[in-house]
């Protein structure tokens, strides 16, 4: 093809085999591949058959990506079947690991190569060149003319130049009081700078000029119509200058592209030295580091790109700085929690205004970046705590609510309409849109007596006794039939007939009552497990809820019944000695299968918590909550065929002793560290005090047990747990 001057365009191949070689084009379209039907085939095996397309017309060159992508020198990126950008003359385009350049045949093609210096070319003219070793002059060798003859020519041409300098000299006036006479031609360098500074938009276009002479144009423009502009003066300063322009547009283009199909939630900016700075939220650290290396990698010609894109670690250290600002940073602890962040700790009465200053705070600057989950709780005035009501957490932005979490109205927070229940988790209330796993309990032990007896009709032989009564066995047949009937009426009338029936046969008592909590438990369950099976429960008082909870548990394993399952109960107490299950423990041998069905019941009932347990048996259940891996031991060295329902959960899953303990009064302890591999177990605060078993942290409470998920703490009558989270530091097994 020819331009209207006759000027033909060539494609020049660069590299490769075929380096060097030129293609002339005529107008039309071409394939330019790997292909044997392409128009141009280049051996190349990263190279796709048409991978992309060139149109030559009026003098101009465009490509298009076809089979596969190119990109051009000047940072120009052509994706697999895009738009025809227009090719700048002698512009490198990379398609594979083959370049090539097209242009006019009259361009600067000399200007390929950067910093290669061409090997000069020696040329001699006509007739004054000597061939030494061959006869001239009649045959005489060169080496034999007379010394007139064999120096008379260099002498002369010598003193030929030194003629025509001196003449060159005065022409143009050099020498002593010619000065100025004629301008001397400016040097390249200062011509192509000149050419630079009648640009106004080549500010950050620079020249600069090697040692071998050659003059180098680098930098950046807005446009593309710039770019030509800056090539088209810098040519006409200097034919042989290296352009090195990129256009500050179309990297744009390309790094906003890239973005919005990787990192939708990245923004940029980019300077006019190409240096780029990446902002926006993304939570996961090594997916701002993977997003930062894209950029770098993918967008040729960029000079920097430095990355202010917020992580969840550096959030949490701005979030950290509002809370010292609150001046709530001394009482609470903020940690991550995946993608939460998640603060906890015990405000007193007057931090009420700093707190929800904070919350407020963190409404307006934070909670659309990185949700917040709360376990902040408010102290009474008399030093105390509420306990929270099913222990829920209190969010505060966009995020899916776990079990009992209840959501912050951020409208109302900032509008300051807030009651301590919308603030603190210790005194949350249950809003509609709360996710429930298990309901608040009662706070209350459950009445098992009413429950036993009020069962139903009771079938004769199969009376329950209310916990408590002596548990008394007939001699002889003739009384069984009184004390059956006792057994159907009230408890005054029990006790009424029991003394006639005690007239007329003479019973034995066969053991009193006990009095030790396990075997207390053990008596319990047993009547409760037979009450249930043989004329289930009434449907007034707490029957509805325990009935519900037995019925869950015996479908948690249908394949036997519950009397089979927790077969040892049945068994009496009897004279044999008891066996701790391990040392100073109050489980044994002879309750850890009652302990153990309090613990499977719970895990199964929504409805039922650690507070529906009896008072004396309450520590027991907790201590084995807290020491799943000793209670599993211990049953086995009963003999016991130990088919658990928490044990099983609890090893899968650590996490659901928070379950299982979610309406205990909350213990503030700050432990740092926890030592389970000693005799001695113990616990040490963050300011270094060791905490045994026994020990008192506070005149109202001490350390019951050590156990291998947390701290159970003894509070009077009642018992609170400490469990082991993300904050300890350190657990010795």
């Amino acid at each position: 093809m020819t331009d209207a001057a006759g000027d033909p365009i060539i494609l020049k191949i660069l590299t490769g085999v075929q380096s060097g070689v030129d293609v002339f084009l005529v107008d039309g379209e071409y394939l330019l591949g790997s292909g044997d039907d392409d128009d141009i085939q280049i051996f190349d095996v990263s190279l796709l058959p048409g991978h992309v397309k060139l149109r030559v017309g009026n003098g101009k060159v465009t490509l298009a990506g076809g089979a596969g992508a190119a990109r051009t020198q000047t940072g120009v990126q052509l994706a697999a079947d895009g738009e025809p950008v227009e090719l700048e003359p002698l512009d490198v385009v990379w398609v594979g690991t083959t370049r090539f350049t097209t242009g006019l045949a009259s361009a600067n093609w000399s200007s390929l190569g950067e910093g290669e210096t061409p090997t000069p070319v020696k040329v001699r003219r006509p007739g004054l060149r000597l061939r030494r070793g061959r006869a001239t002059d009649g045959g005489q060798p060169t080496e034999r003319r007379p010394a007139a003859i064999r120096w008379g020519l260099p002498i002369a041409a010598g003193i030929a130049v030194v003629a025509i300098g001196a003449a060159a000299v005065s022409t143009m006036g050099v020498g002593p009081g010619a000065a100025g006479a004629q301008p001397q031609s400016r040097p390249t360098l200062e011509r192509v700078e000149t050419a630079l500074r009648a640009l106004p938009f080549a500010r950050d276009v620079a020249a600069r000029q090697e040692v071998d002479g050659a003059v180098f144009v680098t930098g950046f423009v807005e446009t593309p119509a710039e770019r030509r502009a800056v090539l088209q003066d810098v040519r006409t300063a200097d034919e042989a200058a290296r352009v090195r322009v990129g256009v500050l547009e179309s990297m744009r283009a390309e790094i906003a592209q890239l973005l919005k199909s990787e990192a939708a939630g990245v923004d940029f900016t980019l300077s006019n030295r190409a240096e780029a700075t990446l902002t926006g939220t993304v939570l996961d650290p090594a997916e701002a580091q993977r997003i930062t290396g894209l950029v770098e990698s993918s967008i040729i010609g960029l000079q920097k790109v430095s990355s202010e894109i917020r992580t969840r670690d550096t959030l949490l250290v701005d979030i950290q700085t509002l809370a010292d600002r609150s001046g709530i940073a001394p009482l609470t602890l903020l940690r991550l929690d995946g993608s939460l962040a998640e603060i906890s700790g015990v405000l007193p009465s007057e931090k009420v205004d700093s707190w929800v200053g904070f919350l407020q705070a963190y409404s307006s600057q934070y909670a659309k970046l990185i949700a917040l989950r709360s376990l902040v709780q408010l102290q009474n005035p008399d030093g105390s705590l509420r306990p929270a009501p099913g222990g829920p957490a209190l969010v505060l932005g966009d995020a899916p609510l776990a079990a009992g979490d209840v959501r912050m109205d951020p409208d109302r927070l900032v509008a300051g309409d807030y009651r301590l229940e919308d603030v603190f988790a210790n005194r949350a209330a249950a809003v509609p849109d709360a996710a429930t796993l298990a309901q608040p309990a009662s706070g209350r032990p459950l009445d098992l007596a009413s429950v036993i007896e009020g069962g139903g009709p009771v079938e004769p032989g199969r009376a329950v006794r209310r916990i408590g009564t002596p548990f008394l066995e007939d001699a002889s047949n003739a009384g069984g039939a009184q004390t059956a009937a006792a057994r159907a009426v009230s408890a005054d009338a029990i006790a009424e007939q029991s003394a006639t029936a005690a007239s007329q046969a003479t019973p034995r008592l066969v053991a009193a009552e006990p009095t030790d909590p396990g075997q207390i438990n053990n008596k319990a369950v047993r009547d409760l497990i037979g009450a249930w099976s043989s004329k289930g429960m009434p449907g007034v008082g707490d029957g509805p809820r325990i009935g519900r909870a037995l019925e869950a548990l015996r479908l948690a394993r249908p394949e036997t019944t519950l009397e089979e399952r927790y077969a040892p109960i049945q068994r009496r107490e009897d004279a044999e000695p008891r066996s701790a299950c391990w040392r100073g423990a109050e489980i044994t041998t002879e309750n850890v299968s009652g302990v153990l069905f309090w613990l499977d019941l719970l895990s199964v009932s929504s409805d039922l918590t650690l507070q529906s347990v009896a008072v004396e048996t309450r520590p027991l259940v907790l201590e084995a909550a807290l020491n799943p891996s000793r209670v599993d031991d211990c049953a086995s060295r009963a003999g016991l065929s130990v088919d658990s329902v928490y044990l099983d959960e609890v090893t899968r899953n650590p996490d659901f002793v928070n379950f299982i303990t979610r309406d205990l009064a909350r213990y503030d302890l700050d432990i740092a560290g926890a030592n389970l591999g000693s005799v001695n177990r113990f616990v040490q605060l963050r300011g270094g005090r060791k905490l045994h078993e026994g020990a008192a942290p506070d005149r109202n409470s001490r350390i019951a047990s050590v156990g291998e998920l947390g701290v159970a703490v003894a509070r009077g009558e009642d018992v609170s747990a400490v469990i082991f989270g993300t904050n300890v530091n350190w657990i010795v097994r």
